[in-house]
């Protein structure tokens, strides 16, 4: 049975959330108002919410929640040149259920009804519509990749597959480079741009978001093309653990592209730990029964 979500039944939601988290490195426990919020009025930095609508339906099979799904109309998509705010882009933002449920197939049954021939667009766990309280990582991790074989029975094809990284920042002592300093900026109260700079000229950036249980996620570190392979990568990471430290967080999340095996390598060889693979999927609509 398939029920929506009220206020008689979030709080079992929540609790399921809980539950799958185990299984998934980026799910990081949050308390429930943070997650409320994160799960059904998230907003962009800019302060538009990232959904027009946003559907929320509980999976049962008696009387017991195995599962859910969330999907909605995004705000804008992402274009080679910007955002368009003028597009609606489908998104299936959350399909869990217990891999032993018996009828999953009620929930993205349910999406695919709300979803017509006015969505230029349909997407499944993508990335950048995740929850901003778990970094915006919203894509669907390995632990669960059963989920993977009704999304491609649904006519779902992967689009992009990311191998995830976790180090332990408490752990270890860090180098306090002379030459290279670095400044702040924040984006918002959870998010930071930190610039470094060599003889007062910038070589390069990273962005880090700052989750609960002292948590930092890094959604991109770039080193300007002149300064790379001199080993300023390793010694700008470095400043960013000194950094996090000093702050007390205890450990730094980042994931990158499969195919991207020098990132790969440098994390690796900075003492990050493989914590699996994370796959988006978008739908092939030449392959749907449906209109």
């Amino acid at each position: 049975m398939v029920k929506e979500i009220d206020n008689n039944n979030v709080k079992a939601l929540y609790d399921y959330f809980n539950y799958i988290g185990h299984y998934i490195p980026y799910y990081f426990p949050v308390n429930f108002d943070t997650w409320y919020k994160c799960m059904f009025k998230d907003y962009w930095e800019d302060g538009k919410p990232l959904f027009k609508e946003l559907k929320t339906f509980l999976y049962y099979e008696d009387e017991l929640l195995k599962g859910f799904i969330q999907y909605g109309i995004s705000n804008f998509v992402f274009m080679d040149d910007g955002i368009d705010y003028s597009n609606n882009y489908a998104i299936i933002r959350n399909l869990h259920y217990d891999k032993d449920s018996r009828n999953p197939e009620e929930l993205i049954e349910k999406a695919l009804e709300y979803f017509d021939n006015s969505f230029c667009e349909v997407s499944a766990f993508f990335h950048i519509f995740g929850m901003s309280c778990y970094a915006r990582h919203g894509k669907l991790h390995n632990s669960l990749f059963y989920v993977e074989n009704l999304l491609l029975k649904y006519s779902f094809i992967r689009e992009h597959e990311n191998i995830y990284f976790s180090k332990i920042i408490s752990l270890e002592s860090y180098y306090n480079d002379p030459e290279i300093t670095y400044e702040v900026r924040h984006n918002d109260k959870n998010k930071e741009k930190i610039n470094f700079i060599l003889n007062d000229k910038k070589i390069g950036y990273c962005e880090l978001a700052f989750l609960e249980n002292n948590i930092s996620y890094m959604y991109i570190i770039e080193i300007d093309e002149k300064y790379r392979k001199q080993n300023f990568g390793i010694r700008c990471m470095n400043i960013i653990f000194e950094i996090l430290k000093e702050r007390n967080i205890i450990k730094l999340d980042l994931d990158t592209i499969d195919s991207n095996y020098i990132a790969q390598n440098f994390y690796t060889k900075l003492g990050f730990r493989y914590r699996g693979i994370t796959r988006s999927y978008s739908l092939n609509k030449r392959r749907t029964h449906f209109t």
